[in-house]
């Protein structure tokens, strides 16, 4: 003997429920490129103002590379990690909302 299916009360009778569409993301919401020259002049303008002497003794004295952080103060942003932006910020002595509070739009 065969066995019978199970035919859930739910779903006799009901026309499947459609989902809503979902957003899409795009860009240019902002420009990138200034985004990056504000966040090198601040970094820059953080590190004097707080008198840390060069960028390579701040890099050292926060544990990352030299030549890295040289290069953020130059605008040439490849791939940073969060971990480093972090690092950076907390190295100021600033927590990231007090960072970004002013300089940028």
């Amino acid at each position: 003997m065969a066995k019978q299916k199970k035919v859930s009360k739910k779903a006799v009778g009901k026309a499947p429920e459609k989902k809503a569409p979902r957003n899409r993301a795009t860009l240019g919401h902002f420009d990138h490129a200034k985004f990056f020259a504000d966040l090198s002049e601040k970094f820059k303008l953080e590190r004097k103002e707080g008198n840390f002497g060069s960028g390579d003794n701040f890099a050292s004295d926060i544990e990352i590379s030299r030549i890295g952080y040289g290069n953020y103060e130059r605008e040439q942003f490849t791939d940073m990690k969060v971990s480093i932006l972090l690092k950076i910020i907390d190295g100021f002595g600033k927590t990231p909302s007090e960072f970004f509070s002013e300089g940028f739009d």
